[in-house]
């Protein structure tokens, strides 16, 4: 009697650890906003396990033709790259 609600409960407690574990996979929305200065800014949207992480964006400007792009940490509000990146 007591093997079958070892085993039962052992049984009961796999399952929850399985279960409680599957991640589901889904796929990224990418929020595309333009500001002021005519800035493209492409950020995807956070899940709720990254909290704790810098949200970091990348900007995209045109100036005479020429796009260029730099990283943004919306979190600190501060640049990550120290210029613009030529892109095109």
């Amino acid at each position: 009697m007591k093997k079958k609600m070892r085993r039962r409960l052992g049984l009961v407690c796999a399952m929850v650890m399985i279960l409680t574990s599957v991640v589901g996979a889904s796929a990224e929305e990418v929020d595309t906003t333009v500001d002021d200065n005519n800035v493209v800014v492409l950020a995807a949207a956070g899940g709720e396990n990254d909290t704790m992480a810098d949200n970091i964006v990348w900007k995209y400007k045109t100036i005479n033709g020429k796009t260029y792009k730099r990283r943004w940490n919306n979190t600190k509000q501060v640049w990550v790259d120290p210029s613009w990146i030529l892109v095109g």
